[in-house]
């Protein structure tokens, strides 16, 4: 066997475990594997940062040869920023919700992944903010529990931010 074809090998594996991970868009879902040794964590970071580069070539790829329409869009951009997200690359996904948003801004999940974003980053009072443009632009689009939610288990005991959720919440 060459080294080329490991490395190959080795990527695509990684990417097949960051594609199965990321399908469900749930930031949490890594959170078991912290236990395992740091060498391992940063080839796990950097198969999330692959990832995202590959999402956002397929994504420059489409627009280019005029193939992506609406769901495809959305469904590489969360995938860009969830990836950037597992990565460690906070401010990346960030960046790429906020200019998801300017592109399609009537899109519900954008505003609340970046909520996500920002509860990551421990950033309540912007967190809810994009949570409560989520909730304006909801329409027929159900939301996830952002009490149930890990990206917001930070504030899980501050009761200004449950009460929010909860008004944000009512029909």
């Amino acid at each position: 066997m060459n080294i080329r074809w490991c490395l190959t090998a080795k990527i695509v594996c990684s990417l097949l475990l960051v594609f199965l991970l990321t399908s469900n868009h749930d930031f949490g879902r890594l959170r078991a594997m912290q236990s395992q040794p740091q060498s391992e964590k940063v080839e796990i970071r950097m198969s999330f940062l692959d990832a995202a580069s590959f999402y956002e070539h397929q994504l420059e790829e489409k627009r280019r040869d005029g193939t992506l329409d609406q769901e495809e869009f959305r469904r590489l951009i969360e995938r860009i920023a969830v990836n950037y997200t597992m990565g460690g690359k906070l401010k990346k996904a960030k960046g790429t919700f906020e200019k998801a948003i300017k592109q399609d801004p009537e899109y519900p999940m954008f505003y609340y992944y970046l909520a996500c974003t920002y509860g990551e980053m421990g950033k309540m009072k912007e967190a809810l903010q994009q949570l409560r443009a989520a909730h304006r632009h909801k329409k027929d689009t159900k939301l996830p529990d952002a009490l149930r939610d890990s990206s917001f288990e930070k504030f899980a005991n501050d009761r200004k931010f449950v009460e929010a959720v909860q008004e944000m919440q009512k029909p």
